[in-house]
Parts: structure tokens; C-alpha cells; sequence
């Protein structure tokens, strides 16, 4: 029982410490994005021209840019000439286009350059958002890598979460179940402990050696616990976007209006 109240305790105190930070007033830009290639040299049938130039290898960037905090975001909170931007090593920017945005955000992009574009908005909701397309040609040798930056002046760092596709429901099973078992295994421990430590002379204590084992299968069941609700944790954060952002990150577009070009 003693074990028990321990274990409840530090459940309610986790949970208070959860609701607390889910309570403090934050505001914070997160992007989401993912790479697609649409057409390589592997397909020389297929020509695909920009402007009259040929294109070799086409590729897709897909962003969701919005606002994970609790808090709202105005204009006014982007530093002076340090608008939110996207950057692309290893590639060459030949289309943007805003898809979808949230009502009123007033979102678009300004190109700077072939690999350099930043994204404007009036103000940011909780939970408001824009997804930005941009077709561009990978031009290095390596694989294209894109680069976020944007602050907010009073919020968190930003932060880029490159897209995992979304949880089924069967992937609760794991952590609960492993969860449950933990429990259940703990509680039979505290219902049997006094079968395995005894009181022996001068005020000790004897462990037998079950008792021993079962403390150390005890104590690797609850690192596979807290390695299996980490990454069930970890797939749901990158995988978590707006309602309405998820349904058009999904859905493939078609002939998008460029909003800015290089």
C-alpha cells in the first residue's frame, strides 16, 4: 500500500505539472514540412519546362506554418526586417503558392532570391495557419535540406518538425498496455514484499534473491515503459497539425496559383 501511494502520488503530481504547463500563456511558430520528388532523370519521357528552361529534377516542398502555442501572435511581434523565412541548401526556388490559410491571417510570401523566400502574416490565432507550396530543382549533389528561422518577440524559439503521418488508433496499445502490465506487476510486488525482505538482527533487513530479481525485472519494465510512452509521445508531436491544416496537408494539390517568383 505504501508503494501504491507513491506511485498515485507521483501520477497526480506529474498530471499537475502537465496541466500547469499546458496553462502558462506562450505563443510560439512552428513549421511543419515535408519533401516529395515529383520528377528525376529517371523518367526522360517526361519534360517538364520553367520559363522555357528544362527541368531535370523537380521536387516539392510542403510547409504548415502555424501557431502551436496558447497564445496569439501579431504582426507586431516579428522583429523589424526579420520576417519568418525558408531557406533551401542544394536547391533552386521556381514556385510559391499559398494553398490554404486560416480566415483574416492575410498570409503570403516574398521570394528574395533562388533558395530564399519569407512569409508574412497580420496575426496568428492559437492554432491558425497557412501551407505554403513551393516547387523548386535540386541543384547539388546532395540531397536538398531546407533551413526555418522566425522570432517572436515575448515567445519561444521556433521550431521545424519535419511531417510523420499521422497515429492509428491500434498505437495506443502499446504504451497502455505495457503501462498496465507495469502496474499490475508493481502492485504484486507491494502485496508480496513481505515474502521476500525480512528483518533479520540489529535492525537490517534480508532480500531474497526473488525478491531481488523481481525488483530488477521491475526496474527494466519501467525503462521500457518510459522508452515506449516517449516515442509514442515523439510520433505524436511530429505528426500533430491544426484540424483543417491536416485534412489539406494530406490532400495533394492541384494547378496551385503562384503567389511570388524569383
Amino acid at each position: 500500500m505504501g508503494l501504491l501511494s507513491i506511485l498515485l502520488t507521483a501520477f497526480f503530481g506529474l498530471l499537475s505539472l502537465f496541466f500547469y504547463l499546458r496553462s502558462r500563456r506562450r505563443k510560439r511558430l512552428t513549421f511543419t514540412y515535408d519533401l516529395a520528388e515529383l520528377q528525376t532523370r529517371t523518367h526522360p519521357e517526361v519534360t517538364i519546362l520553367f520559363n522555357g528552361e528544362q527541368i531535370e529534377n523537380l521536387s516539392r516542398l510542403r510547409v504548415v506554418v502555424w501557431n502551436s502555442g496558447n497564445q496569439e501572435i501579431r504582426q507586431s511581434d516579428i522583429p523589424h526586417n526579420v520576417a519568418p523565412s525558408v531557406k533551401l541548401n542544394g536547391g533552386r526556388i521556381l514556385s510559391v503558392a499559398v494553398l490554404d490559410a486560416s480566415a483574416g491571417t492575410r498570409f503570403y510570401t516574398t521570394a528574395h532570391s533562388d533558395t530564399l523566400l519569407s512569409i508574412h502574416f497580420s496575426f496568428l490565432n492559437s492554432k491558425d495557419f497557412a501551407i505554403v507550396d513551393v516547387l523548386y530543382e535540386s541543384t547539388g549533389p546532395k540531397p536538398t535540406s531546407v533551413e526555418f528561422a522566425g522570432r517572436v518577440i515575448g515567445g519561444l524559439p521556433s521550431e521545424s518538425r519535419h511531417f510523420e503521418q499521422p497515429l492509428e488508433p491500434m498505437n495506443w496499445i502499446a504504451p497502455i498496455g505495457f503501462t498496465a502490465m507495469w502496474c499490475v506487476g508493481a502492485y504484486y510486488f507491494a502485496l508480496n514484499v513481505h515474502r521476500w525482505i525480512h528483518p533479520v538482527p540489529n535492525d537490517g533487513y534480508e532480500i531474497a534473491w526473488s525478491g531481488t530479481g523481481y525488483a530488477l525485472l521491475l526496474f527494466v519494465g519501467l525503462i521500457i515503459c518510459c522508452v515506449v510512452i516517449y516515442e509514442y509521445l515523439r510520433r505524436y508531436r511530429k505528426s500533430y497539425l491544426p484540424q483543417l491544416a491536416r485534412h489539406a496537408f494530406d490532400r495533394v494539390p492541384t494547378a496551385p496559383t503562384p503567389t511570388s517568383q524569383p
